[in-house]
């Protein structure tokens, strides 16, 4: 029998996310009003294209990620403003080294690739250390669910206890 379960997480919304869109209108705000004054004929061109862009930045801040366990294997991908996906992680939950609930305590090892790919909610996070071909030294934080943990659990190791 499979065991599937999928998960899309928001990334989390905290005030440094707030700021940057304030900081950008304001900025958009600003060139245009500048751009309409000292540059008249040319300023309508550059007012679309700052608003185009800005308006392209505020959306690439809008990320989710997606947790899919299949068969134990996990993918994780990001998914920027409900339109284009990323894979950026596949991996067998059986070369887990170690996983468990996410402490801020713990060390983040400077030679280690880490994917924080959660909530942003810390009482949310797990974590799992594994070496990844392509990336070797890895970590992933992350929010699973229940479903999502209940669906690793049988293809750990047996040596990592929860």
């Amino acid at each position: 029998m499979d065991i599937i379960a999928e998960q899309i997480v928001e990334s989390g919304a905290n005030e440094n996310k707030f700021l940057y869109k304030i900081l950008i209108i304001g900025f958009t705000i600003a060139i245009s009003i500048l751009a309409l004054i000292f540059l008249m004929p040319l300023g309508i061109l550059i007012i679309v294209g700052i608003v185009f862009l800005s308006m392209h930045l505020i959306k690439g801040m809008d990320i989710e990620y997606e947790y899919l366990v299949v068969n134990g294997e996990i993918d994780v991908d990001k998914i920027i403003s409900k339109k284009k996906r990323v894979r950026l992680l596949t991996v067998k939950v059986s070369s887990f080294e170690s996983f468990g609930k996410f402490s801020t305590a713990d060390d983040i090892d400077m030679e280690t690739t880490t994917f924080i790919v959660s909530d942003g909610i810390y009482e949310n996070e797990y974590y799992a250390d594994f070496n990844h071909s392509e990336y070797g030294r890895s970590r992933i934080i992350f929010s699973p669910n229940k479903k999502v943990i209940e669906s690793i659990k049988p293809y750990l190791s047996r040596r990592i206890v929860l």
